[in-house]
């Protein structure tokens, strides 16, 4: 995974987001690092990447280090039977990067099969890391390869259909509950150049068979002074339909950069790369097949989770300070629905391979980032690996 550190966001704040910008290279159709700027993920193969995230601050953020320290109890060996498939999530959805990295977490999976005698691997995710591996396994490996060489998949609060959140980070930059308006903006000009959040724009599924779910039906995502955007589901080709005041996106995985064009030039002051990076972040998104592995799904619902936005002013005045209308259940980032509805489906698609539902009340107080380490999470990840839970 990429991180930064403490010490750069708050003592160096633009220097830290001109340098985490992208640019789009015109001639390749797909995003590079600014000029004079190498960044890259730790410990891809390692634990160290994933363990501490910011190595150089003096209070450490230990993401998955309680979670990694109880494997290894139970005989995983880091670098070997343990690893870890870092990735730089800013360049998701860019065509060049996303083809790349999953050849290389294919065969991240085979030598990791090879070095454990040839036992299969279970594959465990988080967030926008299992919107990669369902890819994975819908576009780059086959049945056969999954027989050999997956026993399963255990997905931590799966952002499997996005989250209601996204286009409002889009439009003012990365929403955290205990971040300052003011700094989201600050990140603005260097989050609008990453790929990786159109990834999670809320979007319906087909599935594969062209049966859309209505996880996002009628749901009102954002409202302006100008205009109201409600996703919902049609076998329309019509995605984006203006009305005096009104407009209707409706989202589902098939669509065309262009029919979210209209979308993408009400956001273009504030997100000019936009309609250069929607044609790739389209075509390496999931549709939502069954992915032909055991599938564990844990996921948080009892934190107030963002689902409808309201900005006072609109993409000519500029858009201001957002307003959370509408709450759902989920996680504070991924709303339940879109973590659960395509499970629901799996079950009843996918004969061969079970689909297991884990919904967590853990009090309030866990999050979607906090679960990776909270101790109720890591003793069900234990129980299924052990096989006392499926």
């Amino acid at each position: 995974m990429l991180w930064v550190s403490a010490g750069q966001a708050t003592t160096r704040t633009l220097c830290m987001a001109n340098n985490m910008a992208l640019n789009f290279n015109a001639s390749t159709q797909c995003v590079e690092n600014r000029q004079g700027v190498r960044i890259r993920p730790r410990g891809f193969g390692g634990t160290d990447g994933l363990s501490v995230v910011n190595p150089d601050d003096a209070i450490k953020y230990k993401l998955f280090f309680t979670m990694f320290q109880a494997l290894e109890t139970v005989g995983y060996v880091s670098g070997k039977s343990l690893r870890s498939a870092t990735y730089d999530w800013r360049k998701w959805g860019d065509d060049c990067y996303t083809e790349t990295y999953l050849n290389a977490l294919k065969d991240l999976i085979i030598s990791t099969y090879e070095m454990n005698d040839n036992k299969r691997v279970r594959l465990m995710c988080h967030s926008l890391g299992c919107n990669i591996v369902l890819s994975l396994l819908e576009m780059v490996v086959d049945d056969t390869f999954k027989e050999k060489y997956i026993s399963g998949l255990i997905a931590l609060g799966p952002a499997w259909a996005g989250s209601a959140q996204t286009p409002e980070s889009w439009i003012s930059g990365p929403v955290y509950e205990f971040v300052p308006i003011q700094l989201s903006n600050m990140l603005l000009p260097s989050s609008s150049t990453w790929p990786s959040m159109l990834t999670l724009f809320p979007y319906e599924f087909d599935f594969g068979d062209g049966t859309l779910n209505s996880l996002w039906s009628n749901v009102t995502i954002i409202e302006t002074k100008r205009r109201t955007y409600v996703w919902c589901s049609s076998p329309k080709r019509e995605i984006f339909r203006s009305y005096p005041h009104h407009s209707i996106i409706t989202l589902y995985h098939r669509y065309k950069a262009t029919e979210l064009n209209e979308l993408i030039q009400d956001t273009v002051k504030v997100a000019p790369l936009g309609p250069s990076l929607l044609p790739s972040v389209l075509k390496w998104r999931a549709r939502g097949k069954a992915p032909g592995v055991h599938v564990s799904a844990l996921y948080v619902t009892d934190v107030n989770t963002p689902l409808s936005v309201k900005f006072p002013g609109d993409e000519t005045t500029g858009f201001g300070t957002p307003t959370v209308t509408k709450y759902s259940e989920g996680d504070g980032t991924v709303n339940r629905d879109a973590m659960e509805v395509p499970l629901m489906r799996w079950q009843k698609s996918q004969q061969k391979h079970t689909v297991a539902m884990y919904p967590l009340e853990l009090g309030g107080s866990v999050n979607h980032v906090g679960m990776v380490s909270d101790l109720t999470v890591i003793k069900h990840v234990l129980n299924i690996l052990m096989g006392e839970e499926h």
